[in-house]
């Protein structure tokens, strides 16, 4: 049998009125339980793109703990002719993916189902007349992406995506900074964003940081003649992937050379950070992703990688957190519990 009950119940049912409130709070702390326990633990999507097979694929991973080794399954199988860099609004439950043959930025609405189940929308247009390879987006739903073939960092601020307006804006451009030289992955904090130059990495700088505003000042945070791919950004540190064979490390406000993190991989391209204590990569040649543990006090040469799945042309990486999505009720029960049930033993106080 169940039970439910409303203001309306509240008015009409001959109860005490404290009844009806004590009566609420426990339905609301039993419906709570429900949603947390529909994910438990697995409350993140693992998301990766395959320049391979055309298609993005997803695993639920854990969101307390480093994963073991999962199975992707297919996400999007169709529509897409070179997915790249891919990116999640996890507020608005976008996923955006950068495909630069489909001279457009495109993207889809997340649907979670149930902890370990991940479907799609139809395909979506974010800005139109445009090739990207890499995307990022910020706290308030601000997209923002790399054009290498013109030398430019664009944006669609989120109000024209709110809007339906797909006409990009430049934000940086190699005609107007040295510092934008055929840019490649992106990364954003509620502050900067940070991208890697491709070509002439020794004079534009390997990875370059300006504010969000169109045409602030550029710096520097490393420079050196290394080819690299994709970036992001975990704890005190800024990770970056070589064209073969590197991971690399510094600091996130530069000022020193950059650590070579790892040499193990083939054709390291996209990463990204879980926002607890993992970040991934994707290497094309392996066919794989690995992950490494984020929090590290001191970036360190011959860092161990653990093989988490495998993906034939593994690129672009991207993690999708249920709970950060607007309306998202997915609290442990136990941390659930101990926010409801002071508030119900204040409740039952006085008619005890």
């Amino acid at each position: 049998m169940s039970l439910k009950l409303s203001s309306r119940d509240c008015t009409f049912i001959p109860l005490p009125v404290m009844s009806c409130r004590i009566s609420a709070v426990v339905l609301t702390l039993w419906a709570g339980l429900r949603a947390a326990n529909a994910y438990g633990e697995m409350d993140k999507f693992l998301i990766v793109s395959s320049s391979a097979t055309h298609e993005i694929a997803y695993a639920p991973i854990k969101q307390d703990k480093m994963p073991g080794q999962v199975t992707l399954r297919t996400l999007i199988s169709t529509g897409l002719t070179f997915p790249q860099g891919v990116a999640v609004d996890p507020w608005r439950r976008y996923l955006y993916v950068a495909d630069p043959t489909l001279n457009k930025l495109v993207y889809y609405v997340l649907d979670p189902r149930g902890e370990d189940r991940l479907y799609v929308g139809p395909q979506l247009v974010a800005a139109q007349g445009v090739e990207v390879r890499w995307v990022t987006v910020d706290t308030l739903g601000n997209v923002y992406f790399t054009v290498e073939s013109t030398h430019r960092v664009m944006r669609i601020t989120a109000e024209k995506l709110d809007r339906g307006d797909t006409s990009a804006e430049v934000v940086f451009e190699g005609s107007k900074s040295s510092m934008v030289s055929a840019p490649g992955g992106i990364a954003m904090d509620n502050y900067f964003a940070y991208w890697t130059n491709k070509l002439n990495p020794s004079k534009a700088g390997t990875v370059v940081r300006s504010l969000h505003k169109p045409y602030s000042e550029t710096s520097e945070l490393s420079k050196f003649d290394a080819k690299c791919y994709g970036v992001c950004m975990a704890v005190n540190n800024i990770f970056f992937t070589g064209e073969t064979k590197k991971l690399y490390g510094i600091g996130r406000l530069g000022g020193s050379n950059a650590t070579t993190l790892s040499s193990e991989f083939d054709e390291p391209r996209g990463c990204a950070f879980d926002g607890l204590n993992t970040v991934y990569v994707a290497d094309k040649k392996k066919n794989a992703v690995y992950s490494f543990p984020a929090n590290m006090p001191t970036l360190r040469n011959n860092l161990p990688i653990k093989l988490t799945a495998n993906l034939q042309g593994a690129y672009g990486v991207a993690v999708y957190t249920v709970s950060e999505s607007a309306g998202a009720f997915a609290l442990s029960p136990s941390l659930l519990a101990s926010a409801l049930l002071p508030a119900l033993m204040a409740l039952l106080s006085p008619v005890m």
